[in-house]
């Protein structure tokens, strides 16, 4: 029987099928700088961290679940919330700094990380490096990762999965740390990619993922899974771009009832929308009414460069074309 290749040991290639679906990732990234309803959404900020730990082997209760949504500490399950606030916190991580790893540690594990030190890892069945090995593979990786041009930020976010998953830093949730850093190198080259349904996407696919690695692990090459890690990135990105379609044409209630109230081609200013509504706070319409029309597409400013302009006045947009 032939000796199991470790992954940490597979080259690094790229082939056309990896450009191809690399490039069809910026282009649709590009698309969804376009759109002003990709801003964070608290839900699949929720579905993410859910999905993470799905892939832990962990569920949560309704009772938890509505305790993380709340931003509450769950009890028996502090990393849950912490990892909750190390999403929300990713537009602004730098996943090309390895000192994170430690921040990371420090975040979901309070009571101490728990380096791996044996070579074995319950659920992985590759060959690990030692514990000795586990900072300079580590520091060879970032190195790597920060050095040239040619590295792409969509390239590099597979291998970061790829790789840590390989180097297997903790003895528990380093799967957790390899989809962060993978989302958040996505999110460092794209901020939109922040709420795109990543980590739920592969969470439905695990037994796909799993695959994948293990094929480029028999082949001691990293292809197969970076292929089929971007291929996922790519039907993720069109699944959160269905879902800012149905928010642009849909709205909210109170949104719809705004539109609903106004001519085609008209602006309004503020004052004449608290009239057709038979409202009386400022604040409740722009809470209620402008903001979710405009998230959804459904109005637009006449003045978008200045958007706080106290003379700003709005019309329907209209979708016809």
């Amino acid at each position: 029987m032939a000796k199991q290749i470790a992954p940490y040991q597979a080259a690094v290639t790229i082939n056309n099928e990896i450009l191809s679906s690399a490039c069809n990732i910026a282009f649709e990234a590009g698309r969804l700088s376009l759109s002003p309803a990709f801003r964070m959404d608290p839900e699949t900020l929720y579905q993410e961290v859910k999905a993470s730990f799905l892939l832990e082997g962990v569920t949560f209760t309704p009772s938890q679940a509505r305790a993380l949504k709340r931003g509450e500490d769950i009890q028996g399950l502090p990393e849950a919330s912490a990892l909750m606030r190390l999403y929300a916190r990713m537009p602004r991580v730098n996943p090309y700094d390895i000192d994170f790893i430690d921040e990371f540690g420090a975040a979901i594990f309070p009571d101490g990380v728990p380096f791996r030190m044996s070579r074995r890892v319950e659920s992985f069945p590759y060959p690990i490096p030692l514990h000795a090995k586990i900072l300079p593979m580590l520091k060879g990786f970032y190195s790597f990762a920060k050095s040239g041009k040619e590295r792409h930020p969509i390239l590099l976010a597979a291998l970061f999965y790829f790789e840590i998953m390989a180097i297997q830093p903790f003895s528990k949730y380093t799967k957790t740390l390899a989809l962060y850093l993978m989302k958040a190198v996505l999110v460092s080259y794209a901020a939109e990619f922040a709420n795109v349904p990543l980590i739920s996407l592969f969470a439905q696919k695990a037994e796909e993922l799993d695959e994948a690695y293990r094929r480029s692990v028999e082949t001691a090459d990293t292809a197969p899974f970076v292929l089929a890690a971007l291929r996922l990135v790519e039907r993720a990105i069109l699944s959160a771009q269905r879902k800012g379609m149905r928010r642009k044409n849909e709205g909210t209630p109170l949104a719809r009832k705004l539109v609903s109230k106004m001519e085609d081609g008209r602006f309004y200013s503020a004052v004449e929308l608290l009239g057709i509504l038979g409202l009386t706070s400022r604040l409740g319409l722009s809470k209620n009414y402008l903001h979710p029309a405009l998230e959804a597409g459904l109005i637009e400013m006449a003045n978008p460069l200045t958007p706080t302009d106290r003379n700003q006045r709005y019309r329907k947009v209209s979708h016809e074309n």
